[in-house]
């Protein structure tokens, strides 16, 4: 698992790799804790903010991202990729 930091030390982005030996219980996971918006992301709420969770599958790999929702998301509409 990664951290990002900002210039304060606070995390602003949170990054899991895993190889698909993992994949569905960490689908399992997501799908129980979160509340799917499609079939790559998921949202959930924590002391008043929003948080954004992303699967991106690649080819021996998968990643969840998570990080706090942006206003530019609702602009767009778009969830995950373009950040």
């Amino acid at each position: 698992m990664l951290y990002f930091l900002d210039e304060d030390d606070n995390c602003t982005y949170v990054r899991f790799m895993s190889d698909y030996s993992n994949y569905n219980s960490v689908l399992d996971s997501l799908n129980t804790k979160y509340t799917r918006k499609n079939e790559n992301t998921w949202t959930y709420t924590d002391k008043g903010v929003i948080y954004i969770v992303c699967m991106e599958k690649d080819e021996w790999f998968f990643t969840v991202n998570i990080k706090k929702k942006e206003k530019q998301y609702s602009k767009t509409g778009v969830l995950c990729g373009s950040n």
